[in-house]
């Protein structure tokens, strides 16, 4: 129930909730050209304007608010305001994506055009589409309505199906555009054997087997660690089909290998933390393998004092560990920057490089691995693949070379590049046999 006083001047009737609408106004206004957080959306900001919006609309507003509202003009934005939600998307997503492979920076003249080309859009679909339909000015009767939405159906169905089955019809693309798509289409290495991110696979083995069958004279090795570790699975099963040893697969999604119940341990999840378990107990068994392979998703200098936790656990333990250093960290996806670079040349694009600073090259992060692998003990069995230089040289760092990417997303390596580092880790497996069977000295780097 509402109460209003009035006074002798109409325009002045004013409800209790009145301050309620204005602030309410007031934050629905207020909220696009507050430059409002929205990476993590819909989260806690998205609710300003939609309480505002809710006060609006819950509270009898100022007579002068009120007739500003009743405008035919406003009025009818409001009839087409739902079609507006549907058309902005793609008209912003084209937008962006448009400006992007330019390098076109979105002007304040470029988002009000996208707002007025929302409006118009929506007006032509609310009159020519949304009110027909639901004044049954086509579609008069129930059986033709659904006739009608069944065909629609049927026919997006199809369509649907038809771009999954063919990638999206890559041949509305020129050739050379076709490569950057097929090059991020690829996926990690043996994915039969890649653990989820709550450690669950298609394979029923505990462990994918690669390389050789099992050989009681020659040792067995383990790759552990997350997808970046897993990118290698490749290069390891010819190296270890040329070195005669059989190899298992411990990878799991955003799992990097370490030590649970650590100092460098905090925050990861509960099937990473047991699969992590499940993986050291095994190597640790009399009977585990004596090679660990350890890949990883490398950050700043702390991700190093990690890794050597677990490199001196297993150092304890009599095994040979193969230590895979950084890459290199580009910072954004590489296949769309190879987009934007052809998009800017209007043509195929077959090199692209990045300066090989030192955020690139994991700097700080080398050279805490470096000081840690110094202060081993005499002897250690312990040895590091470096893969930097086989795509960095000159201070540059190919991303595509010779129209081959280098890198399938932020992160991961490409097929392609992943076959580069056969002979790498063929040396890397043979010294790591060797070690083993103690035929060799101890602590080395393969690199270029």
């Amino acid at each position: 129930v509402r109460a209003t006083y009035t006074t002798a001047v109409p325009w002045r009737t004013v409800s209790v909730d009145a301050p309620v609408a204005a602030a309410g106004w007031l934050v629905v206004l207020a909220s696009p050209l507050a430059g409002l957080s929205f990476e993590r959306w819909p989260g806690f900001w998205t609710l300003l304007p939609v309480l505002g919006a809710a006060a609006v609309v819950g509270s009898q507003p100022l007579l002068r608010i009120s007739r500003v509202t009743q405008h035919p003009l406003v009025q009818r934005v409001g009839d087409w305001s739902y079609s507006i939600y549907l058309w902005h998307w793609p008209v912003w997503v084209f937008l962006q994506q448009w400006s992007s492979y330019r390098g076109h920076v979105i002007t304040p003249t470029d988002k009000l055009t996208a707002a007025v080309l929302s409006i118009c859009l929506a007006y032509v679909s609310y009159r020519w589409v949304e009110q027909p339909i639901r004044l049954k000015r086509v579609l008069k009767s129930p059986r033709t309505l659904w006739c009608g939405y069944g065909a629609a159906l049927v026919a997006l169905t199809l369509f649907t199906a038809a771009a999954v089955k063919m990638h999206g019809f890559p041949s509305r693309v020129p050739d050379y555009q076709q490569r950057v798509e097929a090059g991020r289409r690829i996926n990690t290495p043996r994915d039969e054997c890649f653990r989820n991110n709550v450690s669950q696979k298609r394979d029923p083995q505990q462990f994918c087997t690669f390389g050789t069958a099992p050989s009681i004279q020659m040792p067995k090795a383990i790759l552990w660690g997350d997808s970046i570790a897993n990118q290698y699975l490749e290069p390891l099963t010819t190296a270890a089909a040329q070195a005669g040893i059989q190899g298992l697969i411990a990878t799991q999604s955003g799992c990097r290998a370490l030590l649970v119940k650590t100092a460098g341990a905090h925050g990861i999840p509960e099937p990473c933390e047991l699969f992590n378990q499940e993986v050291l107990a095994f190597i640790e068994k009399k009977d585990g393998p004596q090679i660990v392979l350890l890949g990883r998703n490398w950050g700043g200098k702390e991700a190093a004092d990690e890794a050597f936790l677990l490199v001196d656990r297993l150092l304890a333990a009599g095994k040979t560990v193969v230590l895979i250093l950084p890459l290199l960290k580009p910072g954004y996806d590489v296949p769309d920057a190879w987009l934007r670079a052809q998009f800017k040349a209007r043509g195929p694009v077959d090199t692209l490089t990045i300066k090989a600073t030192p955020s690139v090259m994991y700097q700080d992060t080398q050279d805490a691995i470096a000081q840690a692998a110094a202060a081993l003990p005499k002897g250690a069995r312990f040895l590091t693949v470096d893969l930097a230089p086989h795509i960095c040289e000159q201070g540059l760092c190919y991303l595509v070379k010779d129209g081959v990417a280098n890198f399938r997303d932020t992160l991961h390596i490409s097929s392609p590049t992943a076959s580069k580092y056969n002979d790498l880790f063929i040396e890397a497996l043979r010294s790591a046999v060797n070690f083993s069977l103690d035929k060799q000295p101890r602590q080395t780097k393969v690199s270029k």
